[in-house]
């Protein structure tokens, strides 16, 4: 008989967290919103498809850090009511100085892991040692150091596979986004909202993070076993918005400027 697949309703997995929110809600025309989440998700599968065990015969082998683990995420919100002018009293004045807002979102969190299945390699140094995390137009970034880590059978690697299911995590993620918002009244159930968005505003790169975005096959040196980057190892070479499906105009993807008029009735 071949590979016989089942599915069974076992595993474990834990989620814990701390959750802390600071809301101001129109104070002197400013509402924000402030909430930091520290958390930690462990399991032996994160994915409930298409994921077949490490080792059927030892559940516990493949249990780690889960797919979506994402250690520290921080974001602020806020939209702050621009006072009116008090010399606007001109009905042009008025519609041009007045009913401004400006809002803005901030995200912030670290990368998640990218191994969703044992590696099969070995940990025999630190992988941030040696590298910059700097962005590299040829390729991306360089995000684990390819000489921390063999292929068992080197003489740098006599023994068994040592690395953990999703043990280290990809590129953090960091995003500005701005709005002004101008709210032009026309009758009293109608008005005009002109508003500009800019997404991304410090146009920072956010290098991909979670399953499969680090490169993770070794292409080990001959005799030591010792991983390089011949195979991209320990590479990151897609942006997160076109690494999620959405190239260009997703979240952290480069700055794009939107401009806006709606009617409201």
């Amino acid at each position: 008989m071949g590979n016989i697949l089942q599915l069974n309703t076992i595993g474990t997995s834990n989620y814990n967290a701390l959750q802390t929110i600071f809301r101001t809600r129109a104070w002197r025309g400013l509402s924000t919103q402030f909430a930091y989440t520290w958390s930690h998700a462990l399991d032996e599968v994160s994915e409930y498809r298409g994921q077949v065990l490490d080792d059927s015969f030892n559940l516990k082998a493949g249990y780690g850090n889960s797919d979506f683990d994402t250690r520290h995420l921080f974001t602020v919100s806020g939209t702050y009511d621009v006072p009116k002018a008090p010399w606007a009293t001109s009905s042009w004045s008025k519609r041009a100085f007045n009913d401004w807002q400006i809002s803005s979102v901030m995200n912030w969190h670290k990368g998640q892991p990218s191994d969703e299945t044992l590696s099969g390699l070995s940990l025999i140094g630190n992988p941030y040692k040696g590298v910059s995390h700097k962005f590299d137009p040829s390729f991306g970034e360089q995000w684990w150091n390819p000489a921390a880590f063999c292929s068992p059978g080197g003489t740098a690697c006599p023994g068994a596979a040592n690395l953990s299911r999703n043990k280290f995590t990809g590129p953090g993620f960091g995003d500005v986004d701005l709005s002004f918002i101008k709210n032009v009244p026309i009758t009293e159930r109608v008005k005009v909202q002109l508003r500009a968005d800019f997404f991304n505003l410090f146009n920072r790169i956010n290098m991909a993070s979670g399953v499969g975005s680090v490169g993770g096959v070794c292409a080990p040196a001959t005799g030591t076993g010792i991983c390089t980057t011949a195979s991209g190892f320990g590479q990151v070479t897609d942006t997160i918005g076109d690494f999620n499906g959405a190239p260009a105009i997703g979240p952290g993807e480069a700055r794009n400027i939107q401009l806006v008029a709606k009617i409201i009735f």
